[in-house]
């Protein structure tokens, strides 16, 4: 499953293309891929939010922040929650804006008439609800 955004001019605007491997769902983890930002948006670090249906379906279940490499040649970076029982989970990813609504120092800001704005924090992605099960294969939850 991939989920993204291709605006490269306002980081305002920019969400995190991610990528589920689900191949390992069945076997109680989740590997899930996020792409960087632009490197001229200076966007690395980010909020990689679990939620679990049975825990809540607003609340974090598991909560970590992925840091990508400033000198990375790599567009992408890997994200793992394992040891997870059956149930089913979504993702949610942030990028992390040290300055928010600071002007002159926000780094998720969009173009305005009089120049740039800074928004409150950065737009978010999550997947779509998914089962991870150990007895059967994955299912991928529209909503």
């Amino acid at each position: 499953m991939r989920s993204g955004s291709v605006n490269y001019t306002e980081p305002g605007k920019w969400r995190p293309l991610l990528s589920l491997n689900k191949s390992v769902l069945k076997e109680g983890a989740i590997e899930l891929w996020i792409h960087h930002a632009p490197s001229h948006f200076n966007l690395t670090e980010f909020d990689v939010i679990l939620l679990k249906r049975s825990h809540s379906r607003y609340k974090a279940f598991k909560k970590t922040t992925y840091i990508a490499p400033r000198d990375s040649q790599r567009h992408k970076g890997l994200v793992t929650f394992t040891n997870l029982t059956d149930d089913e989970y979504k993702i949610v990813v942030r990028a992390i804006d040290p300055f928010p609504d600071q002007d002159g120092k926000c780094l998720c800001w969009v173009k305005v008439t009089q120049g740039k704005s800074c928004e409150m924090s950065c737009p978010s992605r999550s997947t779509d609800w998914f089962k991870v099960s150990h007895d059967s294969e994955c299912f991928i939850f529209n909503q």
